[in-house]
């Protein structure tokens, strides 16, 4: 199983001059918010679903591969293929280790892949933004 540890506390463990940047205040105040909506759209439906390390590996790939327009377009076919192959393989994984509730984990881990990417737009927004 993966353990991720999420602080409420922005300023835990920022070196100090970061912690005396203009913004570090404003982030202060909105990063619990953040943090618990994380928990909330991604730490708690992994908890529920107990995901294993299988699943946790191709939802880390296919995120990986997502954002297809950033790839050059020389790519593309293998990165479709390997987008595939992922797909495939968490298919028939499912279907062997959860056969009665496998095309439901599935459809969950996709979605997941909803909520994880926005919790990546908030953090980049949250930690490179320099007006909030």
């Amino acid at each position: 199983h993966c353990r991720v540890y999420m602080c409420t506390d922005y300023m835990h463990g920022l070196p100090e001059e970061d912690r005396i940047h203009f913004m570090a205040k404003t982030k202060a105040k909105i990063y619990p918010d953040f943090v618990l909506e994380c928990i909330t759209g991604v730490g708690n439906p992994m908890r529920e679903m107990q995901i294993e390390q299988f699943e946790c590996m191709i939802l880390t790939t296919l995120l990986l591969f997502e954002c297809f327009n950033v790839y050059p377009e020389s790519s593309k076919p293998a990165i479709a293929s390997i987008r595939e192959r992922c797909l495939n393989k968490l298919t028939a994984y499912e279907a062997l280790e959860h056969p009665l509730d496998g095309i439901e984990r599935i459809g969950i881990l996709i979605i997941m892949i909803g909520n994880i990417r926005t919790c990546i737009h908030v953090t980049c927004r949250l930690f490179y933004a320099h007006d909030i």
